[in-house]
């Protein structure tokens, strides 16, 4: 389950294991990009920064994805309203 994987990856970086590869063993990373964006950050000292930065990233791609399907629900809706007016007529 996610809380085991979590509480073992938890337990590795305790044992003093770095962050990525505690994540990465307990399959709680959502890609290898972000792996390789863990790595470069654990390795120049910027793991704060880096996971702020990433934060801001994923916020903004999230506002995106929202805006995009508030933009196209109504006009789904819409669609499925003329339809079943259309339906209903004939």
């Amino acid at each position: 389950s996610y809380e085991k994987a979590i509480s073992a990856a938890a337990r590795a970086i305790e044992d003093g294991h770095p962050l990525n590869q505690s994540l990465a063993d307990n399959n709680l990373l959502p890609g290898s990009e972000f792996r390789a964006v863990l790595l470069s950050a654990e390795a120049s000292g910027r793991l704060s920064e880096v996971l702020d930065q990433q934060r801001l990233i994923a916020e903004q791609r999230l506002e995106r994805f929202q805006d995009s399907v508030m933009m196209w629900v109504p006009k789904g809706l819409y669609a499925m309203c003329g339809a079943l007016a259309l339906v209903m007529v004939l």
